[in-house]
């Protein structure tokens, strides 16, 4: 029991980390909770060969997410910049 909760918190963690707004697709939600887990190997092992491996793994997983796509600037036409600038003195946008 108290594994999983320690997986559920570092699994928050790193929800928040990467993705403070949400927009996470489901590859990147399961790679973040197989990233915790691995994490939570890292932690408890004993030999460190495996600590180093499960730290590595979780990182190379952690490497993979894609943040959620920013809108894309709306894309003004070039004459109505250019009619704006002779009209105001000053580009719009």
């Amino acid at each position: 029991m108290t594994k999983r909760m320690r997986v559920a918190a570092r699994l928050e963690e790193l929800r928040h980390e990467f993705f403070p707004n949400g927009g996470e697709s489901v590859m990147d939600a399961n790679r973040m909770a197989l990233a915790a887990r691995h994490y939570f190997t890292a932690e408890t092992s004993q030999d460190a060969v495996v600590a180093q491996r499960a730290t590595r793994v979780a990182e190379y997983l952690l490497a993979k997410l894609r943040p959620p796509s920013a809108p894309r600037p709306s894309v003004e036409d070039p004459a109505a910049q250019a009619l704006a600038f002779l009209l105001n003195g000053k580009p719009s946008a």
